[in-house]
């Protein structure tokens, strides 16, 4: 087989894998994701991570160093279809990979998201996507972009718990 079939099936076979999806102009579909995991949280805390597992969505809150709270939610069908809607409406599926700030101390967060064959990968350093231009960064440190804000509180309807 030649180098560029071989190279053709390990691009279709890692596809999914991509993070080069998160500027797709297509909401998500509806239903539950085949994978989540969301932390957010800084030095001191709180610290909030939130995982979809095989049997459920594991949820666990932790600050300075000391796990405050653990706890598995399983969403209904329903549920996952109002978290979807809620990040269709912040245009999620165009977050960038990465935003960042020259400011070193504060929140720290990252979010991987697989709906389908879609996969979303972001993150930020005391940055978050802009209101309105979401590929662009919000340069609102410190406080979170409202899109950013409303995927926090629907991360946090979700689950039943804080996290932001």
């Amino acid at each position: 087989m030649s180098n560029a079939a071989w190279l053709a099936i390990i691009l279709f076979l890692f596809a999914p894998l991509s993070s080069s999806r998160a500027y797709d102009n297509t909401p998500l579909p509806s239903g539950p994701p085949g994978d989540f995991t969301a932390d957010i949280g800084g030095f001191d805390g709180p610290n909030y991570h939130v995982e979809l597992k095989h049997d459920g969505v594991y949820y666990e809150s932790s600050g300075a160093g000391n796990v405050q709270e653990k706890a598995i939610v399983h969403p209904d069908h329903e549920a996952w279809a109002k978290f979807i809607q809620a990040l269709n409406a912040v245009k999620f599926y165009r977050w960038a990979p990465s935003y960042s700030s020259d400011v070193l101390d504060g929140v720290q967060w990252k979010i991987r998201l697989r709906v389908g064959d879609r996969v979303i990968l972001s993150q930020g350093s005391n940055n978050f996507p802009r209101d309105g231009d979401e590929r662009q960064p919000s340069n609102s440190w410190p406080a979170p972009s409202k899109s950013f804000q409303s995927f926090c509180q629907a991360v946090s309807q979700l689950v039943g718990k804080p996290f932001h």
